[in-house]
């Protein structure tokens, strides 16, 4: 669910004055808009970054020979679930919080029969990797969805222009006012499957895949009117049918070399094929007929130098080719147009956490 409101306004100013002298023009605008997602599906994808923490800490504390045997599969399992536990724990003071989380975390491994050296570098080496290696967030498995997607959308818009009277030297008395009123109510529904998959290879490596198809029908009325000094001079009423059907395809591969530095490459594909079919007072008017492909390729990465120093770097590009073909009843001229478009960005930056 989304609101917005918007309001703008600017004080022109003539010279020489002439009538009638317009002195103000502004815009409001109001916009509601809901969509409710009614899904079913299959599957499940799980956050296992915890597992992630496990192995980084178990791993740490065998290299500097704070463990007494290399851990199994099932340790780390076992050290994961309990990380994932304690976290969800709810605590009201954060210092307090800490002291539990480690402590828990230290009758864990005493109890596993795992813990031994010396405790300055055991707690160091734990105590490092409970702050600053616990993500990105990393996922494991696959969900299908298939449902509707109901939405409403309502929108309000109110162009004016103030004018002066200048023949009487009222220059600041706003004696004329016209405003275009807009009216929009649209209403619709999107039958949509997607499918999601999540899988990790090892600590280092993360693939992501999304795929989407869906097919919406949104039925519009557009009410325009035009007033002069609170008279309405003109209306106009436009019914707009609105189908469309859409397809989209993404892959992202996410490189993480150690706890606190990510490589991500990210690419998607979009196409989507818009009809507007327009009825002017119930009278068939404007058909147009809209292909749209588009195409992007995200490249990024966060490289650390401290908790509170990290460097941030990313370069996108993004292909758009849309065909439109536009025709009138009656009117046996038909358009036809073309637009092709290539966009790159490039951002690179420092973060520094004053906290």
């Amino acid at each position: 669910m989304t609101y917005a409101y918007i309001r703008a306004s600017s004080d022109l100013k003539r010279e020489p004055i002439e009538y009638p002298n317009r002195i103000r023009v502004g815009n409001k605008q109001n916009q509601f808009r809901i969509q409710v997602p009614l899904l079913i599906g299959k599957g499940r994808i799980e956050e296992v970054q915890d597992a992630r923490l496990a192995m980084y800490i178990l791993e740490d504390l065998q290299k500097s020979g704070n463990l007494s045997h290399s851990p199994t599969n099932a340790e780390v399992l076992a050290v994961a679930s309990h990380i994932t536990r304690i976290k969800n724990e709810r605590h009201f003071d954060a210092r307090l919080r800490k002291i539990i989380e480690l402590s828990s975390m230290d009758s864990l491994l005493v109890a596993m029969d795992l813990k031994t050296g010396k405790e300055i570098s055991y707690f160091t080496l734990l105590n490092d990797n409970w702050d600053h290696a616990f993500g990105p967030i990393r996922e494991s498995g696959s969900r299908l969805s298939v449902g509707i997607v109901p939405m409403f959308n309502r929108y309000f818009s109110n162009n004016f222009s103030k004018y002066a009277d200048t023949t009487n030297n009222n220059h600041n008395e706003f004696t004329f006012l016209n405003k275009n009123l807009t009216r929009e109510l649209e209403v619709g529904t999107e039958i949509m499957a997607s499918f999601a998959y999540e899988k990790p290879i090892g600590l280092a490596w993360q693939h992501s895949s999304y795929l989407k198809a869906g097919y919406s029908i949104n039925q519009k009325n557009e009410i325009w009117e035009n007033y002069e000094s609170d008279l309405l001079v003109d209306d106009l009423t436009t019914d707009w049918i609105l189908p469309d059907i859409n397809l989209l395809a993404s892959h992202a591969v996410g490189y993480y070399p150690n706890s606190r530095t990510e490589i991500y490459s990210q690419a998607t594909i979009q196409y989507a094929l818009e009809t507007k079919k327009e009825q002017i007072e119930n009278t068939p008017d404007l058909e147009e007929i809209a292909s749209v492909f588009a195409a992007s390729l995200r490249i990024g990465g966060t490289y650390y130098f401290s908790p509170q120093l990290t460097f941030n770097a990313y370069i996108v590009g993004n292909y758009h080719n849309n065909n439109k073909t536009v025709e009138r009843e009656n009117d046996p001229v038909k358009f036809e147009l073309s637009n092709r478009m290539f966009d790159a960005n490039l951002m690179a930056g420092f973060t520094y956490k004053i906290f």
